[in-house]
């Protein structure tokens, strides 16, 4: 899935997926709009861009890059700006604002 895909996709209440889950996904979802500002406005809103992670194989990341081609830029280092790995959206899983 591309992330555009996700941040745009309309997310229903669902009797399978719990209000947690539906909160996760949302607050993800706002997270990645930010990361998918153009760079001059995320150079100037960097400190107000809140963390985001996930999970790929249960190992848990910080998200710090959402491409334009539709992957994700991710790190095992909370503290790096930087990603250390890419991948495809679909892989990640239990979002949320703390490791």
């Amino acid at each position: 899935m591309h992330v555009d895909d996700f941040i745009d996709r309309f997310t229903p209440l669902q009797k399978f997926q719990s209000d947690g889950a539906r909160e996760a996904e949302r607050y993800a979802r706002f997270v990645l709009m930010l990361m998918r500002l153009p760079a001059a406005l995320q150079c100037d809103f960097r400190e107000y861009i809140p963390r985001l992670f996930c999970s790929v194989n249960d190992v848990r990341y910080r998200v710090v890059f959402a491409s334009r081609m539709g992957w994700v830029g991710l790190t095992r280092d909370f503290d790096r700006e930087t990603y250390e790995r890419q991948e495809e959206l679909s892989w990640c899983h239990s979002w949320g604002p703390k490791p």
